[in-house]
């Protein structure tokens, strides 16, 4: 069966696609290749001593990297897609639905393009940026604007697609919820007075928490 490899630092962005794959290994059993996650020490995510093998596999130097067989592929959200592609062979966690399927890639443009970047702690380009310089989330001028930005616009987006409703779509948990899920529990993690004018966000994440693939991967992420 072919090499299926998930490059993963702790807590970082690459989390979200372990959730995803963790979600459908749950679903699919045995009909869905075993995952070799390589674990990078935090450590060597920054110059001087950060992993050659970054260097090699992404331009930026970051994680989540995926490889399978021979194709290589990075971004957190990217490889949610490839994964659903390539495994949810019955659609389960993502339907073919015209709606459904323009939400899903509306919010895997958005959240890592902009919502992640609220209270990410790296440079999208970490290599042009510096890996040794303060990165723009920890300055506090830039953290306030930031809370203006999701308090204005962010969160009272989020909350009313998501409604009255369970999960994004609808009561059924989704693939939506793996990738915009991991980014407002980050919030609730990270920034938790942020989340406290939001119930709906705060009873949302909560509810990801119990599930036991999202247990599962925060465990051992």
């Amino acid at each position: 069966m072919t090499n299926l490899t998930l490059y993963h630092v702790a807590n970082t962005r690459s989390v979200r696609p372990l959730i995803l794959y963790h979600e459908l290994k749950s679903i699919y059993g045995q009909r869905i290749p075993e995952l070799m996650v390589h674990l990078i020490p935090k450590e060597q995510l920054r110059a001087p001593n950060k992993a050659a093998i970054l260097y090699e596999l992404n331009p930026n130097a970051k994680v989540p990297v995926l490889q399978h067989g021979e194709t290589v592929i990075f971004e957190g959200c990217a490889i949610c897609l490839y994964f659903l592609k390539m495994f949810d062979e019955d659609h389960i966690l993502a339907s073919e639905n015209q709606d459904f399927r323009a939400i899903l890639y509306q919010f895997s443009v958005y959240t890592p393009g902009t919502l992640d970047n609220l209270t990410a702690h790296s440079s999208p380009i970490q290599k042009v940026y510096g890996d040794n310089n303060p990165m723009p989330n920890t300055d506090p001028d830039a953290v306030a604007r930031n809370k203006e930005a999701w308090l204005q616009i962010a969160a009272p987006f989020l909350v009313s697609t998501l409604a009255n409703r369970g999960f994004m779509y609808g009561d059924k948990f989704t693939a939506l919820d793996v990738i915009v899920g991991f980014f407002v529990i980050g919030v609730q993690f990270k920034r938790p007075d942020w989340i406290i004018p939001f119930a709906t966000l705060n009873d949302y994440v909560n509810r990801l928490k119990l599930r036991p693939m999202f247990q599962k991967t925060f465990q051992t992420a």
